[in-house]
């Protein structure tokens, strides 16, 4: 097994370790997932661009149920993979992708 070792700012690695301790899963785990939605998907597993008008940096990240909303559909087609379920966690994310619909 091979190791990724990558330097962040403390503010961004501890906030990233306590959002995916409340979603059951580790900053590990989540880039595992990270890493094996990228090989599926062919490159980055979602859409990056600079959104039209000016934002603050720290709007550009996704929010909460976005990154819930990630997770869910990884696991929903990753029934076997390492990161357990956690029904409490994750409210409706499909509602997300079908609101207006």
């Amino acid at each position: 097994m091979k190791t990724i070792q990558v330097r962040v700012e403390d503010q961004l690695k501890d906030d990233c370790d306590r959002l995916f301790d409340n979603l059951g899963t580790s900053t590990n785990e989540a880039i595992k997932i990270f890493l094996k939605a990228s090989l599926r998907a062919g490159g980055i597993p979602f859409e990056v661009a600079l959104p039209k008008e000016e934002k603050n940096p720290s709007q550009l990240i996704p929010n909460n149920e976005v990154q819930k909303t990630l997770i869910k559909n990884y696991l929903k087609n990753h029934p076997n993979g390492e990161m357990p379920d956690n029904d409490d966690a994750f409210e409706d994310p499909e509602a997300m992708f079908n609101h207006g619909k």
